[in-house]
């Protein structure tokens, strides 16, 4: 399949006008093209290329299909020259496919663009909200809540605390619904802290970890996956990020959250089953909603090192050192003990280091 001619002037007129999505008429279309396989899209991984190379999977440069509605999921092909689902999409911008051209599929063409330099960014597009990270990252975590920052340009990324349900005569015991609570003595509500705006995702580390911060820190994210690991980032709770160019227009926010409760424990779930796999494979599925002997033998082949099966570092550090003791990124017994604590019914807050959201520093 040829490769496909498309100009980035283009793309910035379709994000423009948000949801015209007509194809251009060859008058329409300036002069400087650039040649992009898409084909590397969903991963980041776009290459110029020459007209008539073939290889291309996303669309077809010549005879391009007529495709006036989206196709049905039960169809493999449709329209002229055989053309496949995924050539609708392509053809008219859309990369995210939910019905519209917006910042979001310019900034997953940006992702693609390997010319010297960046393409200009639309008006319209200041910031872009951040996206689910991918595989492993993507796995709820005890400590961590991770992201892909999604922007070429400086922002700052705010986190909120949205939901976290706690029973009302004991904050630090994690609920699903009232019958997880004493019911002579507790219901199951929203913890007090919920709605309020934890802060700021600070600059990352060399492990691409951040702490959460007082001030916003604007710079360009070149992280593929930031994680959050804070006194303030803690087991069963769920969280919001938005990114902001300017302290007053945010984006869509991005929901992100920590485990499950993990049935009648509260936390100290790190994984699921084991895969045998070595790194950079995870040996193990993520959490699986159960705190049993596979989670400790997870942070035992995980503290061994890259040699054994492990998981990936965020999953399985639960705890670390300082005021509020933030997860350090160093496996070590203390984390052997949170997941030997949660196997044994504790609740997060009775580690006397563990802190309350509302009282962190």
């Amino acid at each position: 399949m040829p490769w496909i001619v498309v100009s980035y002037h283009y793309l910035e007129h379709q994000v423009a006008t948000m949801g015209g999505n007509k194809p251009s008429s060859r008058r329409d279309r300036p002069a400087s093209r650039r040649e992009w396989d898409f084909s590397g899209l969903a991963d980041g991984r776009g290459r110029p290329g020459r007209r008539g190379r073939r290889g291309a999977s996303c669309l077809r440069a010549q005879n391009p299909p007529r495709v006036p509605a989206p196709p049905s999921p039960e169809r493999s092909a449709y329209g002229a020259g055989g053309a496949t689902p995924d050539d609708y999409w392509c053809l008219r911008f859309d990369f995210d496919r939910d019905g519209d051209v917006d910042c979001v599929d310019w900034y997953r063409f940006v992702k693609a663009w390997t010319e010297p330099g960046d393409p200009p960014v639309p008006a319209e597009c200041p910031a872009v909200s951040p996206a689910p990270a991918a595989a492993p990252h993507d796995a709820r975590k005890n400590r961590y809540v991770s992201f892909d920052p999604g922007n070429t340009e400086p922002v700052a990324f705010q986190i909120e605390l949205t939901s976290m349900k706690r029973c009302s005569d004991d904050l630090g015991r994690s609920c699903r619904t009232d019958e997880d609570c004493p019911p002579e003595t507790g219901s199951c509500i929203e913890h007090p802290h919920v709605g309020s705006v934890a802060g700021w995702v600070g600059e990352p580390d060399g492990n691409d970890v951040s702490r959460v911060v007082g001030d916003p820190v604007y710079r360009v994210w070149s992280e593929p996956a930031v994680h959050v690991g804070d006194c303030k980032i803690i087991p069963v709770a769920t969280y919001e990020l938005r990114a902001t160019a300017d302290g007053v227009a945010f984006t869509a926010p991005l929901e992100v959250g920590t485990i499950g409760k993990p049935g009648i424990n509260h936390y100290g779930d790190v994984v699921g089953d084991g895969t045998g796999d070595l790194p950079p494979l995870p040996g193990f599925t993520p959490p699986n909603l159960v705190v049993n002997v596979t989670d400790v033998q997870a942070v035992l082949l995980s503290i061994q090192g890259p040699s054994s099966p492990s998981a990936h570092t965020t999953w399985v550090d639960l705890h670390g050192l300082g005021d509020g003791v933030p997860p350090n990124y160093i496996l070590n017994v203390a984390d052997l003990q949170r997941v030997l604590w949660g196997i044994a019914g504790q609740h997060y807050l009775e580690s006397p280091e563990h802190l309350d959201p509302g009282d962190c520093p």
